[in-house]
């Protein structure tokens, strides 16, 4: 069942917290708090020294191009080049005792900050960054795959090359050559000699660009590379198969890889490396195979450790822990200081990462925002991100003195929060990086209630959602909103039916369902104004700093 709140339609009442006003519809849902204390999710952070044992992996996932780390929390915050510098000391650390610790990315590199989206073409610029992080091995997520542009962009940078055949991309494919985006597996050998199998899949993305093609994962599993890299794996005798998967560890893909690989090797000791859900998760799956999330945005590392069995009929013993990126942790486990912590490699970095942000002028103020508001918090507080972009933003930017406008929208559109204070134009773009066109219908009232009726009951699919965050869902719960309740729409009034661009197909599908005919919409001031720059123009506008 949907439940419903009534919110203010006006800012002011928003951040008085009052409930009145016109009628926005959405689920009543506890407030997210601080992204660390109340997500069950999260688990510790990490004790004062890492154990190295047989297989040591590091794992980034779903950084979204926060390479800058999180410049309005704490202030010894860390970014790419304090991960960097942690990596480098520990790897050290690890070879010094005998060990090997390899790092892993397992997808989604833009998408969430200007970063990657300031640009025309997304990630072109951060790509030569990410190329200085030491992976062992990377994959691809689904955020990779949404614009064709991207997708030329890494392989015409050199950023798949670059990786030397551990760009690993089993089911993805070039849709006009046929040819793999990446390589289907690779076979590393570590400095102190431990030898890994890693492969690398995305779930069964059902809408990618038109400029890859996505094959199921199960049919991948067939392919005759997969006997040939199990086949290399025996003949050489690899420690362990490390899975990375841009899907939640849980997805039923999991298991069937788990189960293609013991049918060719019973007793292997596996690891899988899980993305795309945006949360800490470690989960042991049998004797011999265990798997790991880290989070999101820049807010976890994620180490695990195992010792590999001492005989046929024993199994892994791993220990996991998540590290929160601070520049004081990262210190307080490599052994370093403030004059040691720094290494060539993490200053360059750090030199890059400034001059680029300085190039797109993304620590600009353009405003200041009265409150901290969150994507997940539930409609009748003052702190809703949804209750000021339905009753404020899109009102007084979009379309102003429209009495008959009504917006729908998948709330995977709104990604982070807006912060009380000055808002740098980066912010707009980690609270909506996704520069995704307007799009209207026109519809009478009667039908309209009809397809948000619809819409608000649809439940989430993960194929094609933008994001599969489960912060979110297990937060908020609301796939859908609307910016008024069915019940008040008027029979007789003919109504402006607005939505964003990646919400066409399925707003498209429902009204086709509700009327029985195809929608015909058309772009909605596209020369304007888009999802991203939206909210500069209201901050500019609405919330100039000497107001406050």
């Amino acid at each position: 069942m949907v439940s419903s709140r009534f919110v203010a339609a006006s800012l002011c009442v928003l951040l008085a917290g009052v409930v009145s006003g016109i009628p926005l519809l959405g689920r009543e849902q506890p407030n997210p708090q601080d992204k660390h204390s109340t997500n069950p999710f999260h688990k510790s952070v990490a004790k004062a020294d890492f154990k190295f044992q047989d297989l040591n992996f590091l794992q980034l996932t779903d950084v979204h191009s926060w390479l800058s780390g999180h410049a309005h929390e704490a202030k010894d915050e860390a970014g790419y080049p304090d991960v960097l510098a942690f990596v480098q000391h520990l790897q050290s650390m690890a070879w010094k005792e005998g060990k090997d610790l390899f790092l892993f990315n397992s997808g989604d590199i833009v998408d969430g900050t200007g970063l990657s989206d300031a640009t025309q073409v997304r990630g072109v610029l951060i790509t030569p960054i990410i190329q200085q992080m030491p992976f062992t091995a990377l994959t691809s997520g689904n955020h990779e795959l949404y614009h064709n542009s991207t997708v030329n962009n890494l392989a015409a940078s050199g950023f798949v090359d670059f990786w030397g055949g551990h760009y690993l991309t089993a089911n993805i494919f070039n849709a006009t050559t046929g040819e793999r985006v990446g390589s289907p597996y690779t076979i590393v050998t570590g400095k102190m000699g431990k030898k890994l199998l890693v492969m690398g899949f995305l779930y069964n993305m059902q809408n990618s660009c038109e400029a890859v093609k996505v094959q199921p994962v199960a049919e991948a599993l067939q392919m005759p590379w997969f006997g040939e890299a199990m086949a290399k794996a025996a003949e050489i005798e690899v420690d362990a198969i490390v899975v990375l998967v841009h899907m939640d560890a849980k997805d039923p893909l999991v298991s069937t890889i788990k189960t293609q690989i013991r049918a060719k090797d019973p007793k292997a000791s596996i690891v899988f490396l899980a993305g795309h859900t945006h949360i800490r998760d470690f989960q042991i799956m049998d004797s011999r195979s265990v798997s790991m999330e880290s989070g999101k945005y820049l807010d976890t590392v994620g180490f695990v450790s195992c010792s590999l069995p001492a005989t046929d009929s024993a199994g892994m013993d791993c220990e996991n822990e998540f590290v929160t990126p601070h520049v004081a942790t990262f210190m307080k486990l490599t052994h370093t200081d403030k004059t040691t912590f720094e290494t060539p490699g993490s200053k360059k970095m750090r030199s890059d990462i400034s001059v680029l942000r300085s190039k797109l002028g993304l620590d600009e103020v353009i405003g200041c925002s009265p409150a901290t508001f969150y994507p997940f918090a539930n409609f009748s507080s003052p702190h809703s991100m949804w209750a000021l972009y339905l009753r404020a933003v899109l009102p007084a930017v979009l379309y102003p003195d429209n009495p008959v406008a009504v917006f729908v929208a998948g709330t995977g559109a709104l990604r982070y929060k807006l912060y009380k204070g000055e808002v740098h134009l980066d912010d707009t773009y980690t609270v909506s990086p996704f520069k995704d066109i307007y799009y209207v219908t026109h519809v009478a009232g009667q039908v309209l209630a009809q397809i948000i009726e619809a819409l608000l009951k649809r439940e989430t699919n993960m194929l094609t959602e933008r994001t599969s965050d489960a912060e979110k869902w297990s937060e908020y719960e609301e796939p859908w909103v609307a910016s008024i309740d069915p019940k008040a729409l008027k029979a007789g009034v003919i109504y402006d039916l607005l939505y964003v661009e990646f919400d066409g197909e399925t707003v498209g599908e429902v009204y086709e369902k509700v009327t029985g005919q195809a929608m015909s919409a058309a772009p909605f001031r596209s020369a304007d104004v888009d999802s991203r720059n939206i909210w500069e123009k209201f901050v500019r506008t609405e919330w100039p700093c000497d107001s406050m």
